[in-house]
């Protein structure tokens, strides 16, 4: 077993830090289920019970681990919004922030998404984070046929085939290889999803 740090006073910012620290390494390190309370704490320099005090329980310590990148996202898609008003550049900028989002984090994301599979904690929060962008995409597919621009589309099923592809080429192909630049493939992605929802390269031609 791997000696325990020593325990010593922190602030409670510190604390919470190295908690999630020490959960972000677990879950890079093992399946989820085996992301415990206990497995954490004992990276810590912590007691087990402080865990309690900055965490309800696990669902909400995975949570806290992929939120900031979800707001990230989030916060660089609204400024591609109001920079851009082609369609296809807002969806290039995005793809692009995106793509970098997993290529400096993406360990942890895929770590998440694999567990997800096994472990309901990790599949509630690999759902909260992906649940977002699915909806944005069908409310915008649906506006765009409701315009006449788009196609006639299942809306939801579309939006969640076009998310799970982008994610997979991130895991694929960004995920591990720091120095790979994004572009070409965001083009690729951006390609794809402007012949699907609008049957032509140009959402203008609609």
């Amino acid at each position: 077993m791997t000696e325990r740090p020593p325990r010593r006073r922190r602030r409670p910012e510190e604390a919470e830090r190295e908690i999630l620290d020490a959960a972000a390494e677990l879950l890079r390190e093992r399946p989820s289920h085996e992301v415990t309370v206990k497995a954490v704490m004992e990276r810590t320099t912590l007691s087990r019970k402080s865990f309690y005090v900055y965490f309800r329980d696990r669902h909400e310590l995975i949570a806290r681990l992929v939120a900031p990148l979800r707001e990230e996202i989030d916060a660089r898609a609204a400024e591609a919004r109001a920079a851009h008003d082609d369609v296809r550049d807002w969806a290039r900028a995005v793809f692009l922030d995106v793509a970098r989002v997993y290529t400096r984090h993406g360990q942890l994301l895929r770590a998440l998404r694999e567990s997800s599979e096994r472990d309901e904690d990790a599949r509630r929060v690999w759902r909260e984070f992906t649940d977002p962008p699915i909806r944005e995409t069908a409310a915008l597919i649906r506006a765009e046929t409701k315009a006449g621009r788009g196609r006639a589309l299942d809306a939801d099923r579309t939006a969640r085939a076009l998310i799970t592809m982008n994610l997979g080429c991130f895991f694929e192909q960004l995920i591990g290889r720091p120095r790979t630049d994004p572009k070409p493939l965001v083009e690729t992605l951006v390609e794809i999803w402007m012949r699907t929802i609008y049957g032509s390269s140009d959402p203008a031609a609609g």
